[in-house]
């Protein structure tokens, strides 16, 4: 997943201020698309930063994740330029009349090799840039606290997810799919949810196979359906992805320190070991034994630490 940074002057923009106000009011509804300039980068699901220039306040107005690849359409400015857009959906606007932003400043202090006093809307920060910036932000975020969001006009943001919401999508997610036994797959993620001891892991249990047998499940999709970054970052190390051999991800997952995605995969290890058992599946049932030991180990360690 890539960053990108949009820009926003509303004194040249036609995106006006009071546009913005409208769309916080049914920011979930609201259609979005911008500009961008490193286009050839982009991908739907990709992380963006809206920044608001020119006249102060100048800050972050808006997070959230692109919707569509880049597009070619009309120049908005009519210059008659060759422009690309992407779609977006934001998981938090902050109103720059009523909400403190995060400023441009305290951008320059966490990014410092970034110009963010303006410049080309849309251009792609690199993974060391894009791992400040999502630090510095979390911090930013906290410090305002819940508090900010009880007034709608001033800030907005995407809900967590609850449990019950969770279940609900791993249910759309894995309809009609089936176990190495031909059961129905739901079942195993159920099993492994249930076995959570927080509400974190019981969220994380329902979606641990979303990534993998899901073609339009991405991490951007699951944000936007307010799953948490700690539950995000665990879903990403639950997913083995094309290519990439079982032991080397088992290895990854007990090297990761995350002690989230780790009690998820042994609950799922588990249950797989059960249901491998019922159909005397002995490969796959050595398989898991030897992820097993290894993820318990490094379940154990991190509990020593």
């Amino acid at each position: 997943m890539n960053t990108f940074i949009l820009m926003w002057n509303p004194a040249v923009s036609s995106y006006r201020s009071r546009r913005f106000a409208e769309d916080m009011s049914c920011f979930e509804l609201a259609d979005f698309n911008w500009s961008v300039f490193e286009h050839d980068k982009a991908r739907d699901g990709d992380r963006f930063f809206m920044v608001k220039v020119g006249a102060d306040p100048a800050g972050v107005v808006m997070s959230g994740y692109l919707t569509s690849d880049p597009y070619e359409a009309e120049d908005w400015s009519g210059k008659v330029r060759r422009i690309f857009y992407s779609d977006f959906s934001p998981d938090h606007m902050f109103n720059p009349d009523k909400a403190p932003l995060f400023t441009t400043a305290q951008l320059a202090a966490a990014v410092p090799d970034f110009d963010w006093s303006g410049g080309h809307s849309g251009r792609m920060l690199t993974p060391s840039q894009a791992q400040k910036l999502e630090q510095a932000w979390d911090e930013h975020l906290a410090k305002l606290g819940e508090g900010i969001y009880e007034d709608s006009t001033a800030a907005v943001r995407v809900e967590e997810i609850t449990v019950d919401g969770a279940a609900g999508e791993a249910l759309f997610i894995h309809k009609d799919q089936k176990d190495i036994n031909g059961d129905p797959f739901i079942l195993h993620v159920f099993a492994v949810a249930l076995c959570g001891t927080s509400k974190e892991e019981i969220i994380t249990g329902f979606l641990h196979e979303a990534l993998e047998r899901h073609r339009y499940c991405n991490a951007a999709s699951l944000a936007l359906r307010g799953v948490n970054g700690r539950e995000l970052e665990a879903l990403k190390l639950l997913t083995r992805g094309k290519g990439l051999p079982y032991a080397d991800y088992i290895k990854r997952l007990a090297l990761s320190g995350n002690a989230l995605a780790i009690a998820v995969k042994i609950s799922c290890l588990e249950d797989e070991f059960k249901r491998t058992q019922k159909g005397r599946h002995t490969g796959s049932m050595r398989r898991s034994t030897l992820a097993l030991e290894q993820l318990r180990a490094a379940q154990q360690a991190l509990q020593v630490q």
